[in-house]
Formats: C-alpha cells, sequence, structure tokens
C-alpha cells in the first residue's frame, strides 16, 4: 500500500516537475506580485517623489524605461538561479511531446482569457472579478492535466474564488478597485498582485511536496533494500513511471 501512494506521489511529481517545477513557477508568482506591488508604488507614489518637478526632462524618461526594464531582468536572473539548482540538484528530465503541448495550449489559453476578461472587468467595473475567476479556473485545470496529487492547487483555486467575490460584498474593496484610481492600469496591477502571491505560494508547495515525497521513497527504498523480492518490484514500478 505504502509502495503505491509513493509511486502515485512520483508520477504527479515527475509529470509536474517537468512541465513546470515549483520554484520556477513561485518565481513566476513572484514576478508578477512584485510587478503589481511595484507599479502600485511606482506610478501612485515613488515616480512622483522622483521626477515630479521634472516630468519631461531625459532622466524622467530613463526612470520611467528602468521601472519597466529592471524587474524583467531581476526575474530572469532569479529564473536563471532556480533552474541551475534543479538541474544540479535533481537533474534534468525532458518532458514528453504530449505534455509540452498540454502546457502549451494551458498557457495560451490562460493568457489570452486572463487579460481579454480582465479588459472587461475593467470597462464594466464588475463586483465579481471575473479576471480572478479565470485565474482559478487555470489553477483547476493545472491541477487536472499534472499535479492531481498536489492537493493545495484546490485550496488556492478557492481562494481565488473568495478573493473575486469580495468587492460585490465590500464597498470598501469596490471603490479601491475602481473609483479612486480609474486607470485600468490600477485594477491590473491589484489583480496582478493577488494571483501572483497565490502562484507563488503554490510554487512554494510543488517544491516542499516534491522534497518530502522524495524524502519518503529514499527512506522506503532503504528500508527495505534487503528483501530482494519488494525492490525488484519496486525498480519495475519506477521504471514504468
Amino acid at each position: 500500500m505504502q509502495y503505491r501512494h509513493n509511486t502515485s506521489d512520483l508520477r504527479s511529481l515527475v509529470k509536474n516537475h517537468t512541465v513546470v517545477p515549483g520554484l520556477v513557477l513561485a518565481t513566476i508568482g513572484g514576478f508578477f506580485a512584485f510587478i503589481g506591488a511595484f507599479n502600485m508604488l511606482w506610478n501612485k507614489w515613488l515616480y512622483w517623489v522622483l521626477f515630479g518637478s521634472i516630468q519631461d526632462s531625459w532622466l524622467a524618461n530613463l526612470g520611467a524605461l528602468g521601472s519597466q526594464v529592471l524587474p524583467l531582468v531581476l526575474y530572469l536572473v532569479v529564473l536563471y538561479v532556480v533552474i541551475r539548482y534543479y538541474k544540479r540538484r535533481f537533474g534534468q528530465v525532458k518532458p514528453r511531446f504530449e505534455e509540452k503541448m498540454k502546457l502549451t495550449i494551458e498557457l495560451v489559453g490562460a493568457f489570452v482569457a486572463y487579460f481579454t476578461i480582465q479588459a472587461f472587468d475593467t470597462r464594466l467595473h464588475s463586483a465579481v472579478s471575473m479576471t480572478l475567476l479565470i485565474f482559478a479556473l487555470f489553477l483547476l485545470i493545472h491541477w487536472w492535466l499534472f499535479a492531481r496529487m498536489q492537493m493545495h492547487y484546490l485550496i488556492l483555486a478557492a481562494i481565488a474564488i473568495a478573493l473575486s467575490v469580495v468587492p460585490l460584498f465590500n464597498r470598501a474593496v469596490y471603490y479601491w478597485l475602481y473609483i479612486k484610481y480609474p486607470s485600468p492600469d490600477w485594477y491590473g496591477f491589484n489583480i496582478a498582485m493577488c494571483a501572483g502571491l497565490l502562484l507563488l505560494v503554490a510554487g512554494l508547495l510543488d517544491h516542499w511536496h516534491m522534497l518530502r515525497v522524495f524524502a519518503r521513497v529514499r527512506s522506503y527504498v532503504g528500508a527495505n533494500s534487503s528483501a530482494e523480492p519488494e525492490s525488484a518490484d519496486m525498480k519495475a514500478g519506477m521504471e514504468n513511471l
């Protein structure tokens, strides 16, 4: 029974790890959360403090360009470090063609749906964030396709759904999203921060779950290494992952 449980966990982990490793997903989520929070701070306060009196100068233009480029450069550096860590610590497993196609369809569909629905939200001032509902659907689809043993995706999707209806019941949140700063970018920054934090948590939990399962499997193999038939059975099972 323990062997079957370990094998099921490993199948799910290998599939999810080869597609989007946990810390890679965490860096994507962290990037979106950082972009949302940083742009809110930059657009409403920091830019005006630094360049409010010289808005038409080359220095202000350089600062505006840097605010867009530097976060991306920082993200790419962190992503490179994370990928190097996975290659050195766990090696590299190439995903199958079917898995790559599923991931491509999932990401393209999520990207198009996310920004299309976000445009409708900002135009209609929707009291229920359809953008967060689309994000919750993305989490459920990703769980179904690649990570069925990682049940935290269901919890995070439920949190996204709960957050999506907060403006419907809280006037202060609705005012913050749509009235106080009516720019469409403002709504997008807030939603990006929420979605990014949820992705960050999902990625960290993926990585933690992977380390825990690998440790459990190593312990199981070590405890049963003297049992020859069982070891052979486990080896055959591992080859079928």
